[in-house]
């Protein structure tokens, strides 16, 4: 399950974003190793095509009821078929413990 990260630590993630540190870093790596290397055409062809590799995910985040609809599917294929009733977890706010009528009685 994903965790969300401290507002500090998501700051700090955007400001190394705004002020381009990775591609300064990559940059001057690429040039000590391109005086080393001079004949190397792979880290000329680096230093003008210089990006960062990383991108935010696209996979969203568990919400609370795709969690509780994963582990409630994960029961029914772990429960064999005269069990399928057994395995599927009580939920106590279900539509027919809430339903009721207008003098208040359940139905």
């Amino acid at each position: 399950m994903a965790k969300s990260s401290s507002k500090s630590k998501e700051l700090h993630y955007a400001q190394y974003k705004t002020a381009k540190t990775f591609e300064a870093n990559k940059k001057r790596k690429l040039s000590k190793l391109l005086k080393k290397n001079p004949n190397n055409l792979q880290l000329v062809k680096a230093l003008s095509d210089i990006r960062n590799p990383r991108s935010a995910p696209k996979v969203p985040k568990w919400s609370h009821t795709a969690k509780a609809d994963a582990q409630m599917f994960a029961s029914f294929k772990k429960a064999k078929p005269g069990q399928l009733v057994a395995a599927m977890p009580k939920q106590p706010f279900s539509l027919a413990a809430r339903a009721h009528t207008k003098d208040g009685t359940l139905l």
